[in-house]
């Protein structure tokens, strides 16, 4: 996180820049976030949640990430922008439409929050970074943006999660 911020104001020092600040990505051949979770969807019946499941999140798609850099280049837009899947999404309705999608059935098993906690610190000790305190950090509350401005200034309309999800469980 260090290396972003010393990142950022080094390309902020300069007067034409761009910075893209995708909220959580997914894509064709991901392995990280929504791609690990289809991996686990594919291959366990029991799926872990962590607290309710219930926080809302924006995930965005690859494909506008780069449809925004294009836009960007073509356009010659500068500053910081924030970019969204074009509504907020619960987890656990991703989940949901993984498993459907796959037509596979799953058990989804809540875990409290003490114990995301109490795992992630096991894990710290044997210097393993499977889960760590700011992946569950992330699920303590909602990360829902106002996108309509964005859109507006690339010229796009940014991807619906639902839709895109189900299309790359498909690929």
């Amino acid at each position: 996180m260090q290396s972003k911020k010393l990142a950022e104001k080094e390309v902020i020092s300069h007067k034409n820049y761009l910075i893209l600040r995708p909220t959580v990505v997914y894509g064709n051949n991901d392995n990280s976030n929504i791609g690990f979770l289809i991996k686990l969807i594919r291959h366990l019946p029991i799926i872990p949640i962590i607290g309710n499941g219930k926080q809302l999140i924006q995930p965005a798609s690859i494909t506008d990430i780069i449809r925004c850099i294009v836009a960007g280049l073509n356009h010659d837009i500068k500053g910081t922008h924030l970019i969204a899947g074009d509504r907020p999404i619960s987890y656990i309705d991703i989940v949901k439409i993984i498993a459907k999608t796959l037509n596979k059935k799953i058990i989804l098993l809540r875990i409290p929050f003490s114990i995301c906690y109490f795992i992630a610190s096991l894990f710290r000790l044997f210097k393993s970074s499977i889960i760590q305190k700011s992946q569950i950090d992330n699920f303590y509350i909602d990360r829902v943006y106002s996108i309509q401005r964005t859109e507006k200034l690339f010229r796009i309309k940014f991807s619906n999660p639902f839709e895109g999800i189900r299309k790359i469980v498909n690929d």
